[in-house]
C-alpha cells in the first residue's frame, strides 16, 4: 500500500511538472540593427514579438528636398520595412499655405544569433 501511495504521489509530481519545462524560453536582444539604428525585441521559441526601434527612413515629398531620418517601429510583425506617407502644411510667402505630401519608404536588417 505504502508503495502505490508513494508511486502516485511520483506520477502527480511529474505530470505537474512537466508543462513547466515544456515552456519555451523567452529571450531578449537589445541591440542595433546593420545600418546603426536602435532595435529591442523578445524572442519566445521561433517566434520574435515585441519589435521596437528606429527604422532608416527616405519620404520624398511633392515640393522640395528629400529627407533621410531614422523613424520611430513599432510595427504589430516583425519584418523591418515601413510605408507610409503624411501632409505637411506651412506658410509660404504672403501668408499663403503650401502643402507637401511626402511619401516615404525604409528597410533594414539584424542578425541574431542564439
Amino acid at each position: 500500500m505504502k508503495r502505490m501511495i508513494a508511486a502516485l504521489a511520483l506520477i502527480a509530481l511529474l505530470v505537474t511538472a512537466a508543462p513547466a519545462a515544456a515552456k519555451p524560453k523567452t529571450l531578449y536582444y537589445d541591440g542595433e540593427t546593420l545600418a546603426g539604428n536602435s532595435l529591442s525585441f523578445a524572442m519566445t521559441g521561433k517566434r520574435i514579438h515585441d519589435v521596437s526601434g528606429y527604422v532608416t527612413s527616405t519620404c520624398v515629398p511633392t515640393h522640395g528636398a528629400p529627407r533621410v531620418s531614422a523613424d520611430e517601429y513599432n510595427p504589430p510583425g516583425s519584418e523591418l520595412d515601413v510605408n507610409y506617407s503624411y501632409e505637411e502644411v506651412n506658410f509660404g510667402a504672403y501668408s499663403e499655405l503650401v502643402q507637401s505630401f511626402y511619401i516615404c519608404q525604409g528597410n533594414d536588417s539584424f542578425r541574431f544569433v542564439v
